[in-house]
């Protein structure tokens, strides 16, 4: 974001994954890091429909998927010369 937002702030969120755009409501918490041109600030959601919930559950859980099943995969291989 551009600037941060006051802590507690309640927002109407939008952003689209994979498995389709999720839409809901989000109270914005402390900033974790400022830059000249902008701020990252989580947020946690208050309000999310049953779809965008389920739409939300399936992008996180591919994302999770991807970063713990490759560098596992790449352990697993066989050194060179066995």
């Amino acid at each position: 974001m551009p600037v941060e937002l006051s802590t507690g702030d309640f927002v109407e969120i939008a952003f689209h994954t994979r498995s389709g755009a999720i839409h809901g409501m989000a109270e914005m918490l402390q900033p974790v890091q400022k830059f000249q041109s902008a701020c990252l600030q989580p947020f946690r959601f208050v309000a999310l429909g049953d779809e965008d919930h389920r739409k939300l559950r399936i992008a996180l859980d591919t994302a999770l998927d991807r970063s713990f099943l490759d560098p596992v995969s790449d352990q697993l291989k066989t050194p060179p010369g066995l």
